[in-house]
């Protein structure tokens, strides 16, 4: 909880800046969407990011989870979606970064949909000898994306790595 915490300040103090009183942005409720499942940590953060927001902005954030599809269904929605700042995405690297590598068609061109805001956290958590003995002594139980999610792959190799199967429910 301590690190949420320390996220969410830090997303805070890169995107506060951005409601100076003299902007009349916004005018109605913005809305998140976060391109993975609920109660994960973009999620999680997301709803932070949101109430924070809201407080400094006077003005409803709504975060929408749409998931599936490597984060393409939550990135359609904001490509689509008017380039108005109203709609924002919280994704990870697939959308932007390698969907457009392992995927021959997309509904979007993530160079010409999206305009950067801001990096909302980047983190590298323990040393790899520790979490190779976490994979080993604990296989992970939960359900994921799919095969080409990042997040899957890293698991999936660090699983690998220490000669351990993971199970999927």
């Amino acid at each position: 909880m301590r690190f949420l915490l320390s996220a969410a300040a830090a997303i805070l103090a890169a995107v506060l800046p951005l409601s100076a009183p003299a902007q009349d942005y916004p005018t109605r409720s913005v809305k998140i969407i976060v391109t993975l499942a609920p109660g994960g940590t973009a999620d999680i953060l997301a709803r932070l990011l949101a109430e924070k927001l809201s407080s400094a902005w006077g003005q409803p954030v709504v975060v929408e989870n749409r998931p599936g599809a490597s984060g393409m269904i939550g990135a359609e929605a904001v490509a689509k979606a008017d380039p108005d700042g109203y709609t924002l995405l919280m994704g990870y690297n697939a959308e932007i970064a390698i969907n457009p590598s392992i995927f021959r068609s997309m509904s979007y061109d993530p160079r010409k949909a999206f305009t950067p805001v801001t990096k909302a956290v980047a983190v590298v958590v323990g040393r790899r000898r520790d979490r190779e003995a976490v994979a080993h002594e604990h296989p992970q139980r939960g359900g994921d994306g799919g095969d080409r999610e990042p997040a899957r792959q890293r698991p999936e190799a660090r699983f690998a790595q220490a000669g351990r199967e993971r199970i999927h429910s």
